[in-house]
């Protein structure tokens, strides 16, 4: 963030490099008691009258249900359903005779020492899981 300078000497980070800046971030800032993890959007209304959001959010643990306002929502919704994960309809896959592993689903027990391995994602997958792979 330009308001919190990434001062690190790696061009490329590792997924627990950028979880150590966004922590530090979020502590610098206080804001941990501003972010809602684990909760679902059930219902979202925007009053232009006041220029706010109404949300009712339920907490998946606890399903204790929740009503939060805000002037400025920031959606991360992505774009697929994060339990499912994305695969696209390859032709032929059903003869593939390899392994096949999501980077959602990533298996820790597989030996992929040795393999021939192809990463296919949107740039953000090769950035996190070739660099570890190579180091294989």
């Amino acid at each position: 963030f330009s308001f919190f300078p990434w001062h690190s000497d790696k061009a490329i980070a590792a997924a627990d490099d950028i979880m150590v800046y966004l922590n530090e971030t979020i502590e610098h800032f206080k804001l941990r008691d501003k972010i809602y993890l684990q909760h679902n959007v059930e219902k979202m209304d925007f009053d232009s009258k006041t220029s706010r959001w109404t949300l009712a959010v339920t907490n998946n643990a606890s399903q204790q249900q929740k009503t939060l306002q805000c002037q400025f929502l920031h959606m991360c919704t992505g774009y697929y359903e994060y339990e499912a994960g994305y695969t696209p309809d390859f032709a032929g896959l059903d003869r593939f005779k390899g392994k096949l592993v999501h980077p959602q689903k990533w298996d820790t027990e597989f030996d992929y020492s040795k393999k021939r391995i192809v990463v296919i994602g949107s740039g953000a997958t090769a950035v996190t899981i070739v660099p570890k792979l190579a180091e294989i």
